[in-house]
């Protein structure tokens, strides 16, 4: 993994990760908000969580994009592997309220200029493909935990590309921090599907599983050439510049990865 897969930076006190060297060259602007040492940052506006501080957070972040934060696109994330195709028509659903996000969706598709799009995670891997092909260009950002991987994900978001006209060897994907192997105990029913690269052996029928990596092996899988994979490597589960479901319980915060497509 290179050592620039990942750059560490502050806005306005809060703490975010983006991995310029891989995006700014196509046009793609985007950055992953995390948690600062006040534990502020958290950008998700359910689960009892302050709206009114999520969406300043938000803010914070779109505009060091160039976006409005009202315009933002959100889907609701159950785990699984549908990835919808957004467009002008669904700009700022989900940007103020939950209410209004698009269903189901773990992962959003456009090759709309403008449309920032987002995803909630704390511990899952956040995932942002992008490609460029003479002057069209899509980005997808994808949730990808165990079980949206199990389900097949990634060949959803990656078949949006091949039917936008795009090939894999024109894409680029960066995995945003996701909890790695020491700090990820799993039963069988994970361990098991993981590939042998993402896991290892751990107490009993316990495995210890690295999704970031995980998420990596099943690019290599689809056809993007491995150096154009790049992946964070920061551990959810124990730095705690990141929100972790599984370091802080029910109650922790949620990082996000915000993604746009320059105008």
């Amino acid at each position: 993994m290179p050592s620039a897969a990942v750059e560490e930076l502050t806005v306005e006190g809060l703490q975010g990760f983006r991995c310029p060297q891989h995006f700014d060259t196509l046009g793609i602007r985007h950055v992953f908000g995390g948690r600062n040492p006040t534990d502020q940052g958290n950008l998700a506006l359910s689960g009892g969580r302050d709206r009114a501080k999520a969406l300043a957070c938000r803010k914070v972040w779109l505009q060091s994009l160039g976006c409005h934060h009202e315009e933002l696109v959100v889907g609701s994330q159950v785990h699984g592997n549908h990835v919808a195709i957004v467009s002008e028509k669904d700009r700022g659903r989900g940007a103020l309220s939950p209410e209004t996000v698009i269903p189901e969706s773990d992962g959003l598709f456009t090759m709309t200029s403008g449309l920032p799009l987002y995803i909630a995670v704390a511990d899952c891997g956040g995932v942002l493909l992008g490609a460029k092909q003479a002057d069209r260009s899509a980005i997808a950002v994808v949730h990808a935990g165990w079980r949206g991987l199990v389900a097949g994900i990634l060949p959803e978001a990656m078949h949006h590309f091949a039917d936008a006209g795009f090939s894999p060897s024109n894409m680029r994907a960066w995995i945003a921090p996701a909890i790695t192997i020491p700090s990820y105990e799993v039963g069988p029913e994970v361990g098991e599907h993981a590939p042998a690269c993402a896991r290892e052996r751990g107490r009993e029928d316990r495995w210890q599983v690295d999704i970031g990596l995980w998420a990596e092996e099943s690019l290599r899988q689809l056809g993007i050439d491995p150096p154009r994979i790049l992946r964070a490597g920061l551990d959810t589960g124990s730095d705690e510049r990141l929100f972790s479901h599984r370091r802080q319980g029910v109650g922790a915060g949620r990082n996000g990865l915000f993604a746009v497509l320059a105008g």
